[in-house]
């Protein structure tokens, strides 16, 4: 495969839209674990369909910050959303509102802490439409004041890195996996942390990981960093699955998700009300079972997708936009509620 960034949409064609909810069939018995139930929540699509695009929950707004659009296998300026929104999700006013954008990134991450929505890294294209691709992954760190309406420049990374993923743990920052692109192909072996209450703080190199990869998801739960599928370097999809223990500082092999390598590409991840859950391209729902040994398929979408994120919002858990097989980018945002487990053995 060629080491050039693989488009969200890889080689499946575009068909239209589908505004669906999460419709979820149980695949096993209630006693190894309870069923995903659907629920009736309802949120307005996004401006354009999206994929590899930032999202997070800060306080009771969503944020969504640029990411691919148009056609597959397409980079270029024209083709990554100039739009950074944020959507209310309580109250009456469910409507997009635009906020003041950055550069226009494809593969970023956004996190929230303290009041604020960090920008991570990311992968801008500088060329134009039938030009020859000049794409280039870039150092910023940026923190959006939503009192003040302005992003401020902050210590940029220590280099460049997009298909990335990034997750705050208590006061700090944690930035996994990815690539760096614009000259030579560098790959990420090391992950990076920073303190985000200490004004001074500077960036850290995370012990070496066992592993190389992009386009992959990344959570946190119950003190393990959790480093999900994605694209190895040997530019090959994987279902690998690494944990960061953040009190000992070192990496272990966890269990792999369900399914071929191909499911692990541009999954999204999410712990949830105690539970850790991750979404692959299939569509299909897994949870990590109590005892970490393996994970345990729940359901499935009704709108499977990949390249997209999972927020969540009291007891809602949302997949935002992405990719789909067949019908290209999407704009739908589907909702799914967990029911509390019941069955005896299950409780983490």
């Amino acid at each position: 495969m060629s080491s050039r960034p693989i488009p969200p949409t890889s080689a499946w064609p575009r068909m239209g839209l589908l505004v669906a909810l999460f419709h979820l069939t149980s695949l096993l018995p209630i006693a190894a674990t309870e069923l995903a139930r659907p629920t009736n929540a309802t949120l307005p699509n996004l401006v354009e369909p999206i994929a590899s695009f930032g999202a997070v929950v800060s306080g009771d707004q969503l944020y969504v910050y640029s990411g691919h659009k148009g056609k597959a296998h397409e980079h270029t300026k024209q083709n990554l959303s100039q739009h950074f929104r944020r959507l209310a999700l309580t109250g009456s006013d469910a409507t997009w509102q635009a906020l003041p954008m950055g550069p226009a990134l494809q593969s970023v991450a956004l996190v929230a802490h303290g009041g604020y929505v960090y920008r991570v890294g990311g992968m801008l294209a500088r060329n134009e439409p039938g030009e020859k691709e000049d794409l280039l992954s870039v150092a910023d760190f940026a923190r959006f004041d939503p009192a003040k309406n302005t992003w401020q420049a902050l210590q940029s990374l220590p280099g460049g890195r997009s298909s990335h993923d990034a997750v705050v743990v208590g006061d700090t920052l944690y930035v996994i996996g990815g690539w760096q692109l614009g000259g030579d192909t560098r790959w990420y072996n090391t992950s990076l942390s920073l303190r985000l209450d200490d004004p001074q703080a500077k960036w850290s190199e995370l012990p070496p990981q066992p592993f190389e990869r992009r386009a992959l998801a990344v959570v946190e739960h119950r003190g393990v960093i959790y480093a999900l599928g994605g694209m190895t370097s040997g530019d090959e999809p994987t279902t690998e699955v690494h944990g960061f223990d953040i009190a000992k500082q070192t990496w272990f092999a966890a269990p792999a998700l369900p399914g071929k390598p191909m499911q692990g590409f541009g999954c999204a991840a999410i712990s949830h009300d105690g539970r850790l859950l991750a979404t692959t391209m299939n569509g299909e729902i897994h949870e990590l079972n109590a005892d970490r040994s393996a994970w345990n398929t729940i359901g499935k979408m009704n709108e499977p997708r990949f390249f997209h994120r999972l927020v969540s919002h009291g007891k809602t858990v949302w997949a935002i936009a992405g990719a789909n097989q067949r019908q290209g980018h999407l704009a739908t945002l589907e909702s799914l509620t967990l029911e509390p487990r019941t069955a005896a053995g299950v409780q983490p």
